[in-house]
């Protein structure tokens, strides 16, 4: 943690931290957050082509993985959020995405 003093000229990043630099002090930055989002999502995607029937069956089937009590368990473990959804759905995320993002 260090170099905390610099978040001040990044106004829309919310952080709160202790300023190592000072150690004798006990600083603590808060700035709030109002234009800044840190999201991940992972999806899997398929050539373009690929028939709905292909991209169906992979789909019933990531899902089904996605409910196993095992699956669930250590994802949840490593921080992640499961999922799952249909293709049309994912599609839909990608394209909201793309637009916010550009």
């Amino acid at each position: 943690m260090r170099n905390f003093l610099a978040l001040a000229l990044l106004p829309f990043v919310a952080q709160v931290a202790w300023a190592q630099s000072w150690p004798q002090q006990n600083v603590h930055l808060i700035v709030p957050a109002t234009r800044v989002e840190s999201i991940a999502w992972n999806g899997l995607f398929a050539p373009a082509g690929t028939p709905a029937a292909v991209v169906n069956q992979i789909n019933a089937e990531v899902n089904e993985t996605l409910r196993e009590p095992t699956v669930r368990a250590a994802l949840l473990k490593q921080g992640l959020v499961p999922g799952g959804g249909s293709a049309a759905e994912f599609q839909t995320l990608v394209e909201q995405e793309g637009r916010k993002w550009g």
